[in-house]
Order: C-alpha cells, then sequence, then structure tokens
C-alpha cells in the first residue's frame, strides 16, 4: 500500500527521531487460532475462548469492552445505542462470570456499571470514565453540547471508589480553542503522568485547517469533515481538561483526488476515502530517555468505514502511531504500524505491547522494542455483519494468579463476530 497522505509534524521530534522508520506491510486475513505468534523474545499460547453473550443474555450483537480493575475484578461492557448497555464482572480472572445488575428506572436499559474499555484507574483511588456525551440522561441527539459562554465544553465523567460496584456522574470541563469542533467523547481514554497530572485525548475537526475527505457512494458529494487527534491535560484530577497538542491532522483539504492507491494484493480499492486521524488510544510505554520516564505512544484510525459497505471486506486507511518524549507537548511523525484498524486499544504484558483492533476480522499486535514494531496476528476472520461499529475490540491484563510464572502475563481479549466473545490467551516472556 502506498501512502500519499500529507502528514503534519506539530512541534520537535527530539529523541523519538531514531525510532521512526517503515515497520508496516500489509497483511493477509489467514486468520486461526492456531497461529498465534512466537518470536525470541515472546510467545503467545490461546488459552481458551468464552461465548459472553450467552452467559449474560444480552441480546446485543455488539463488541465486548473490557477493564481491569485495581482489585482484580474484570468487567467486560456491551453498549448499543446511547442508552443500551448490559455488563459482565468475573472476580477470578475470567473463569466464572455474573451480570451486573441493571440501573433503575427508567434508565433500566443500562448497566448499573458502565466502566469499559476507555476508563482509567488513577493513583487516587478513582476510576473515571469519560463516556463521550454532556449528561447522564444522553436525550437526543446525544454527543458533547456547544461550548458554554466561558468557552469550557461539559462531558460526563463517571467516578467509582469502590472498584465499578457503584458509580456517580459528574461533569468534566473542557477548554479547546473555539475552532476545534469536537462532536464526542466517546474514545477519550486517560494516562497519569509522574507529576500526578492526568491526560486525555479525543479527535475534532478543526474548522478552516483540516480538510475533507473524497466522495463516496455513502457519503455526501461534499465529503465529509477530516478529523485530526488531539491531546488535553488536567492537574485537578480529571474536574477540568485544556488543550496541550495536536498530535497528527491532515491539512490537504483532498476533495476530489484518491489519497490511497491499492497495494498488489489489493488489500485497498483503487481509490479510497481517508477519515483523517480517530478513535485513538494511548500507551505510556517505559523509556529512559523520556519526560518522567515514559514515552507516550498514541495509536489511531485512519478509515474502516467502507469495509463495512464492500462484500469483499475491503479496508482502507492504515492504523498509524506517533510517539511523545516530552509528555505529549509535542509529537514525532505519525507513521503506518498496521494495514487497518478501528479503535485500538493496549496493555503492557510484561515489556510486550499488546494492541487490539479490527475491521475487517479481529486482530493483536506485539511488539518486544517499545512499540517501534510489531508482530500482527489475525486470530478470527470476524464473521456476523459489518456497520461502523462492527470489530470493535478490546484487550486487558488479566490479574496474576498464585500458580502464574514470573515471566507469563494472562489476557483477555473482547472481541465481535455476530455475538460477544473473549478470547483468553497467555504473553510468555524471554528471560532478560
Amino acid at each position: 500500500m502506498k501512502i500519499a497522505l500529507l502528514l503534519l509534524w506539530c512541534g520537535g521530534v527530539g529523541a523519538a527521531d531514531s525510532m521512526l522508520h517503515s515497520v508496516w506491510s500489509p497483511t493477509t486475513d489467514n486468520c486461526s487460532l492456531a497461529s498465534a505468534p512466537a518470536t525470541a523474545k515472546f510467545k503467545v499460547s490461546v488459552d481458551r475462548t468464552v461465548n459472553l453473550q450467552a452467559l449474560s443474555q444480552m441480546n446485543l450483537a455488539d463488541a465486548g469492552h473490557g477493564f481491569a480493575f485495581p482489585n482484580g475484578n474484570v468487567q467486560v461492557k456491551v453498549s448499543y445505542g446511547a442508552n443500551i448497555s448490559k455488563a459482565l464482572r468475573s472476580s477470578d480472572g475470567g473463569s466464572t462470570w455474573s451480570v451486573v445488575p441493571q440501573q433503575a428506572p427508567p434508565f433500566a436499559t443500562r448497566t448499573s456499571s458502565e466502566f469499559g474499555q476507555n476508563s482509567f484507574a488513577t493513583s487516587w483511588g478513582e476510576v473515571l470514565s469519560i463516556t463521550g456525551f454532556g449528561d447522564h440522561v444522553r436525550a437526543k441527539p446525544a454527543g458533547i453540547k456547544p461550548p458554554s459562554a466561558n468557552g469550557s465544553i461539559a462531558a460526563e465523567m463517571l467516578v467509582s471508589t469502590d472498584n465499578g460496584l457503584t458509580m456517580t456522574s459528574r461533569t468534566a470541563l473542557l477548554y479547546l480553542p473555539s475552532a476545534l469542533k469536537l462532536s464526542n467523547m466517546a474514545h477519550a481514554g486517560m494516562v497519569e503522568l509522574k507529576d500526578g497530572s492526568l491526560l486525555s485525548y479525543s479527535y475534532a475537526h478543526w474548522e478552516g485547517i483540516d480538510g475533507f475527505t473524497v466522495h463516496w457512494p455513502t457519503y455526501p458529494k461534499t465529503g465529509l469533515p477530516k478529523d485530526r487527534t488531539f491531546v488535553m491535560r488536567s492537574i485537578d484530577r480529571g474536574l477540568s481538561f485544556h488543550y496541550l497538542s495536536t498530535v497528527v491532522f491532515d491539512s490537504s483539504n483532498n476533495t476530489r483526488n484518491c489519497v490511497l492507491t491499492s497495494d498488489p494484493h489489493g488489500s485497498n480499492p483503487a481509490c479510497t476515502v481517508q477519515e483523517g486521524f480517530n478513535e485513538p488510544f494511548l500507551s505510556a510505554l517505559p523509556h529512559p530517555g523520556a519526560t518522567g520516564g515514559l514515552m507516550l505512544q498514541m495509536i489511531m484510525r485512519t478509515g474502516g468505514s467502507q469495509a463495512t459497505s464492500d462484500p469483499n471486506g475491503v479496508v482502507h486507511g492504515p492504523m498509524l502511531r506517533s510517539f511523545s518524549m516530552d509528555a505529549g507537548k509535542t509529537w514525532g511523525i505519525a507513521q503506518a504500524v498496521a494495514d487497518r484498524g478501528v479503535t485500538p486499544t493496549a496493555v503492557m504484558a510484561g515489556n510486550v505491547h499488546v494492541v487490539s483492533y479490527g475491521r475487517p476480522a479481529d486482530w493483536l499486535m506485539f511488539s518486544a522494542d517499545g512499540g517501534v514494531s510489531y508482530s500482527p496476528w489475525c486470530y478470527h476472520d470476524g464473521g456476523g455483519s459489518r456497520y461502523d461499529g462492527s470489530n470493535y475490540n478490546s484487550v486487558v491484563l488479566l490479574p496474576r494468579g498464585d500458580s502464574d510464572a514470573e515471566n507469563a502475563f494472562r489476557l483477555m481479549a473482547s472481541y465481535y463476530n455476530g455475538s460477544v466473545m473473549a478470547l483468553f490467551f497467555t504473553v510468555t516472556v524471554a528471560p532478560q
């Protein structure tokens, strides 16, 4: 696949320069549980798969969003629309599951614990999750409300101090440039820096700068606004966030020409739509040369919608990643790291960075060199129907058991195939 995109670098690159090189190539959809990668630095083995939908009788054909609480409890939340959700919880590393109670009327269609893949456990004992909506009622039309008179945008923040058994809702105030047109925060996770500040992130269209997608049959003739990925910082434990930096954007304003061309394997159509940079996920990776000893890596979707309508399952737009060595103030050049990918999530299994992504099919990829290069694994061919929300997968690190080897890390990937499935697997890291 050839990338003809104009990727703009925002700020200095510094020590990240030496890490940025071509590590991506098109892959084929030879999906099998038996094809888990094994390298000299780590090996991946499959433990079992579980049908979570059958356990919970969820009757929701959507992906399950997993999260591990500080006490080791694991939860999978399934949402479908703004006001429909259910959840399962396990207190024994996924061996057994119980259904989380629903909320009281008039919100009986929603689970009483809505913590999922973008939730974050802080050092001060709170679990936080930005829901992506303006308030807990989620009156239609759902989404972020316009800025108030002082320029702040109100977003709903869910809070728990008892590992998700109960939750409260409060407002987080976002202070962004007025031209940055934010519509939702549904993929806004968080990381905590060594100084106790929080970084969160999302995507939006910067009016007057960001371009527009080329036209294709299901889009308006004028195209749609392209997104940029940006970062916000909070120094008051998530009560407010202020714009910090843009990770990457495309200012080409391309409304006619193709922005990607097909590779020899036909992984992409000859002319494709490029969405900008959205559905990001931020990881903090250990690095001695970075501020506070943490290098930040942002992984972003650039395409995926066309795969929902094409019967051949073609996908356009590789998944990109960018590094920051200075706590998110500046970012290196964004580069393709996989040939596809919607709603990536990631965890550390020892020194191995594990990333979940999908569409078409369900994928994991593994890096033992700090997110520079990855070994991809298509473990399931996807199945079921495709829509803009399918194959929204997630991965969580499970609590350690008494019998676990020191270099073995157990994980769970929740994924979609017309049901809600969970893949349990182990990453065994070679001795250092």
